[in-house]
């Protein structure tokens, strides 16, 4: 209000009370300006005063986030990878002929680039007769429970695969020759193949990054943790994910806070 106020003032009078040759028009101007600062100064009064008889009351006020025996909820924690797949685990499956093809265009080889970032195409995969003992699924520490479903496998929207393609307007392409979807792809960020193409939930786990290969350390209310604390499961986006409780759920509210909780990441090279 003050700067509006600054602003706005001109003080008109001052100046002519100056240029004005005669004597009484000298007198006009000075009286004016008496009154117009008298005005002034009542009106400032009575805003004051208006604003100072209106009820104020400030309240800090702490409230307790907790039940009754002041236990606040330890929030979940998940950690996942802009890797739906190793590129290394692609290479020798079904989907070697994406990440190994040749750059026949520039097309192509554009593209060739974009899929080994996203690592979002695929087909069905057939199981493994045998699993090597690194990559067994997670066990999940005693007392934990599932606070979710897990998928069973990833969506689709269409009934086959020559549907979706035809779909996207790339019928008559053949779902497997990846060299020649590529480039008939029609975006540049795969987006019309990927959504023809997507990893069910059991290839993102055979070929998504392993939780001891992704978390290399925890600690959680200074006490040591590991990766098999955490509890796997698969996205379409960021394929393995790790979603990390604390083994009561709980951390008892007593006026500290722990503060060097932390998860470390791998810094090896595509585990990022």
């Amino acid at each position: 209000m003050v700067d509006f106020f600054g602003n706005q003032f001109t003080a008109h009078s001052i100046p002519r009370i100056a240029s004005s040759r005669g004597v009484v028009r000298k007198v006009v101007w000075g009286i004016i300006s008496i009154v117009l600062v008298v005005t002034l100064g009542i009106q400032i009064a009575d805003v004051l005063n208006q604003f100072n008889s209106f009820p104020k009351q400030v309240t800090v006020e702490i409230q307790d986030a907790g039940d009754v025996n002041g236990e606040v909820k330890f929030p979940a924690v998940t950690v996942c990878n802009f890797n739906v797949a190793e590129l290394s685990k692609l290479q020798q499956s079904e989907f070697s002929n994406v990440v190994n093809m040749e750059e026949q265009t520039e097309t192509a080889g554009r593209k060739k680039r974009q899929a080994q970032t996203t690592g979002n195409s695929g087909q069905q995969e057939e199981e493994k007769e045998e699993e090597k003992e690194e990559e067994k699924e997670v066990t999940e520490y005693k007392g934990y429970k599932k606070m979710f479903d897990s998928r069973s496998m990833s969506y689709r929207w269409c009934r086959s695969e020559e549907d979706c393609l035809e779909t996207l307007g790339l019928e008559g392409a053949d779902p497997r020759n990846f060299t020649e979807l590529l480039q008939l792809s029609k975006r540049t960020d795969l987006s019309d193949l990927r959504s023809s193409f997507t990893l069910t939930a059991s290839q993102i786990n055979n070929f998504g990054i392993l939780p001891q290969k992704f978390i290399v350390g925890c600690t959680y209310d200074k006490k040591a943790c590991s990766y098999r604390d955490f509890y796997m499961w698969q996205s379409d986006s960021y394929g393995n994910c790790f979603t990390f409780n604390s083994p009561n759920l709980y951390q008892v509210d007593n006026g500290t806070y722990t503060k060097d909780d932390y998860v470390r990441y791998t810094s090896n090279s595509g585990y990022q």
